[in-house]
């Protein structure tokens, strides 16, 4: 037997990306909700929050190391899909002016081959 459940609406608290709407993930909402302040121990409250909705600069809760995989993570907030740890529990998101290749230093073209909002 199986039973659906109604999504979670924004900013509210989650467990895991199947309570949240499908153009949402659950994720830190903000360092406070990563780390305690104080102490710095782990909290860990997520919340549902719009995917590749975050604009250049804003802050939101950082997990994980420095591999691809946390950054592609992490990055799914951000419109650009890169973010980047600025802080103890913080990400960043940021954008990209250009990208080079190290055989070419000239800038590719836009469009790019492959871009976080359209994987195909």
């Amino acid at each position: 037997m199986s039973v659906c459940a109604q999504y979670l609406a924004e900013d509210m608290e989650c467990k895991n990306d199947y309570q949240c709407p499908v153009n949402q993930y659950c994720w830190y909402k903000s360092a406070s909700d990563r780390n305690d302040k104080k102490s710095g121990n782990k909290l860990g409250i997520k919340k549902c929050m719009k995917l590749y909705d975050g604009n250049a600069y804003d802050t939101f809760g950082w997990e994980g190391g420095y591999a691809l995989k946390d950054y592609t993570q992490n990055g799914k907030f951000c419109k650009s899909g890169l973010a980047y740890n600025s802080g103890p529990g913080e990400a960043r998101c940021t954008n990209t002016l250009s990208i080079t290749h190290p055989e070419n230093d000239k800038p590719l073209e836009e469009p790019f081959a492959c871009s976080p909002k359209d994987p195909n």
